[in-house]
């Protein structure tokens, strides 16, 4: 597993590349966790990823609600989600068609 950061016009995008899955959730979060102290807006890439678990869902989702209530902007880059993932969030209950609950534009990043 593989995180590199490259900050572009005031966001901070986020690249995870390999396995999202409990084995490296301590630095998934310690990663997303910086970035949501020194930007206002993080764009996570996990094109590359391949795999991810019920944990890598859960940072993702942490990570959304935490920017959020810090009235930052959260996103997933678009078309970043490969299809063996997509699969995984449907199957883990993860898959939305409206968005979640979080904040007032009622937006998810695992939205489709």
């Amino acid at each position: 597993m593989n995180i590199t950061k490259e900050l572009l016009d005031g966001s901070l995008k986020l690249k995870i590349d390999g396995e999202v899955t409990i084995q490296h959730a301590e630095e998934i979060k310690s990663a997303l966790i910086e970035a949501a102290r020194i930007t206002d807006s993080l764009d996570l890439c996990i094109s590359n990823a391949t795999d991810i678990d019920i944990a890598g869902l859960q940072l993702i989702c942490a990570a959304h609600r935490t920017l959020k209530d810090l009235n930052k902007q959260f996103t997933i880059s678009p078309g970043s989600i490969p299809e063996a993932l997509k699969e995984t969030i449907k199957v883990a209950g993860y898959h939305r068609n409206k968005g979640c609950f979080v904040g007032s534009d009622n937006a998810c990043p695992l939205k489709e």
